[in-house]
């Protein structure tokens, strides 16, 4: 199982996991250790990293990735057989908006027009069978760090330690991001797409939760008009504070 220390968690081939325990929220509880994390995709798990994956203890694996995103780059968890959910905030066949400019333009975009993957990914969440539960996109920032970042603020976490936790990923792929812009730029994408992909900026998710603030009533307005019902909601909520979850 995990330790109770919250944070940055070590592992060969990953290099965005971490545990979204140790955070204050507005009740004056602490959020516990060992019940969600966060990564960017597995696939690059090595046989001894899968190995300390496993022996995290992990119980559920909430994967974003798209089915493509899946077919080309396997989970060595699925194959190991932990219970996995897949649950894509959008699919290969959606059209996705180019002339949003900003990464907290496309978040927000989420929010109002991918409704349906959003709730799936929520939904996966809460209907997890057991904690430690991982949720994982491709790098693990913005698919990934919207959905925590929905967790969080649902836990009553603020939106100040949200947006902190979100730029930790910005920290952990530097080498990775700057590799892969150069690339980008080289095959000829504009610049306004690569400054939203490849750069994590704190201002984003504090945007991201004001509008859904500003936009949707807050997060738990937010998930009910998703389809969330009040169980589920309390199920995401007692991931990161009951004694005992489920």
């Amino acid at each position: 199982m995990l330790s109770q220390q919250s944070g940055a968690l070590a592992i060969d081939g990953l290099i965005n996991l971490r545990d979204l325990g140790g955070l204050s929220t507005a009740s004056g509880a602490t959020t516990r250790a060992g019940r969600l994390l966060r990564s960017e995709s597995p696939h690059t798990l090595s046989e001894s990293g899968l190995r300390a994956a496993l022996d995290l203890g992990i119980g559920t694996v909430v994967d974003l990735r798209t089915a493509s995103e899946r077919e080309q780059r396997p989970s060595p968890l699925v194959e190991a057989g932990v219970h996995t959910s897949h649950a894509p905030i959008f699919t290969d066949d959606e059209d996705y908006p180019d002339h949003l400019s900003t990464a907290a333009e496309v978040y927000c975009w989420w929010l109002r027009e991918r409704r349906t993957g959003v709730a799936a990914a929520m939904s996966a969440v809460a209907d997890a069978p057991a904690a430690p539960v991982l949720v994982h996109c491709h790098a693990g920032k913005d698919r990934t760090g919207v959905v925590v970042g929905l967790v969080l603020r649902l836990a009553g976490v603020s939106i100040g330690a949200i947006a902190d936790d979100y730029a930790v990923s910005g920290v952990q792929l530097a080498d990775m991001l700057a590799r892969d812009r150069v690339t980008a730029l080289e095959r000829g994408m504009d610049q306004m797409r690569a400054e939203r992909l490849f750069t994590v900026r704190r201002e984003t998710m504090v945007q991201t939760m004001a509008c859904v603030d500003s936009e949707h009533g807050g997060v738990a307005s937010l998930l009910r008009g998703i389809g969330l019902d009040d169980n589920r909601l309390e199920r995401l909520t007692n991931l990161l504070l009951a004694p005992d979850w489920p």
